[in-house]
């Protein structure tokens, strides 16, 4: 277990593999190319750094349009090589950084307060399970997977709210209790991620809770970059480390 500032960790300025993966295409009709950016660039940034990488993205030389697909996906039109469209972004991303620390220095506590008691109570209930190991950062906690069966719970801190994910489904909450609840239902056995692959790749994650004698899907998080022929491969994860409250 590790608790730590995530701008301290990864200091400045930044590194592009510590946050960029690599720029590949994509079947998604009109794109050329993806862009995945690791799911703690938004807490190393900043919220509103983060918003403006579609922006910033879209005005690289050669970057005809970019879309900002869920949490860590930009879709980009450009017919430059991939690596190139990779180090063209790059310089906006730092940029980006830059007026993220700039924003940290000049007001220090502007963190939000409400998501980061929800994480204080998580830190509280996770004491009496000694065996589980989290990571945490400002405004950030993840479990991951404890088996090779389960998966990765998370919640990230946002102006008036948070956000729990299970891997890549996740669901925004403005009150605390019900994000708590969430976070809490993900770890428990009473909640089943069905994960569905292609090409390798994930790309659809449904939240299953058991009803009677069977499951039943409740909600869907979905990234529409893959092509409708290609084979899909669904498996299904599931957690059995805390009792739903």
């Amino acid at each position: 277990m590790s608790n730590f500032n995530i701008r301290d960790e990864y200091g400045f300025p930044p590194k592009i593999d510590d946050f960029f993966g690599e720029v590949e295409s994509t079947d998604d009709p009109g794109w050329d190319y993806r862009l995945w950016v690791v799911e703690w660039a938004e807490a190393y940034l900043g919220e509103e750094p983060f918003e403006s990488l579609e922006r910033r993205f879209a005005s690289a030389p050669g970057v005809r349009d970019v879309a900002h697909e869920d949490r860590e996906v930009f879709l980009i039109k450009s017919r430059l090589p991939a690596e190139r469209v990779r180090e063209l972004l790059w310089p906006h991303f730092v940029a980006a950084a830059q007026e993220g620390f700039d924003r940290e220095r000049r007001s220090p506590t502007v963190s939000p307060l409400h998501a980061r008691t929800v994480i204080s109570r998580i830190k509280e209930k996770l004491q009496k399970y000694p065996h589980v190991t989290y990571t945490t950062t400002e405004g950030f906690l993840e479990i991951p997977a404890q088996s090779p069966t389960g998966f990765r719970v998370w919640i990230q801190e946002r102006p008036g709210g948070c956000t729990v994910g299970f891997e890549g489904w996740h669901e925004e909450f403005a009150d605390e209790e019900k994000a708590l609840n969430c976070f809490v239902f993900g770890l428990s056995a009473d909640c089943r991620l069905r994960v569905f692959r292609c090409r390798g790749t994930d790309y659809k994650w449904q939240v299953l809770h058991r009803v009677d004698n069977g499951w039943v899907p409740t909600s869907e998080t979905g990234l529409f970059v893959f092509a409708f022929w290609s084979r899909k491969e669904p498996r299904e994860l599931q957690n059995d480390i805390i009792k739903a409250a």
